[in-house]
């Protein structure tokens, strides 16, 4: 098994107490976004998990945005972005990978090559 090592900044994870809710809502929202589909509507969020109140959907996308998950644009629709990275089954801010040496296989490898992920060094 290679190791590669990626380039931003420091190996603080992304959600270190975010809650189920709010990690399923990441997901949900990163998943369309990986399929090239439009960010998801308050209202799409909502009829996916079952939630009757556009209100919950709300909450859980203003504290990914105050974490910094999320990022997205003020009196705009559809502008989601996620600001996370999942390697090797763990969450990193996007903005803090400088350093982080991660166990990858060769499919791993391929794949992060194919996204265009910047690798500094590979062992």
């Amino acid at each position: 098994m290679n190791t590669a090592t990626v380039a931003p900044r420091t190996s603080r994870p992304a959600k270190p107490g975010m809650a189920k809710r709010q990690s399923d809502v990441l997901a949900f929202v990163t998943e369309r976004l990986q399929q090239k589909s439009p960010a998801p509507s308050v209202r799409e969020i909502c009829a996916h998990f079952g939630w009757a109140s556009p209100q919950m959907a709300q909450a859980c996308l203003d504290a990914l945005h105050a974490n910094g998950s999320i990022s997205r644009e003020s009196h705009k629709a559809r502008t989601l972005s996620v600001n996370t990275v999942t390697i090797g089954g763990r969450t990193f801010r996007s903005d803090n990978l400088r350093g982080v040496a991660i166990p990858v296989d060769s499919a791993l490898l391929n794949c992060l090559k194919a996204d265009g992920m910047c690798l500094v060094r590979v062992e």
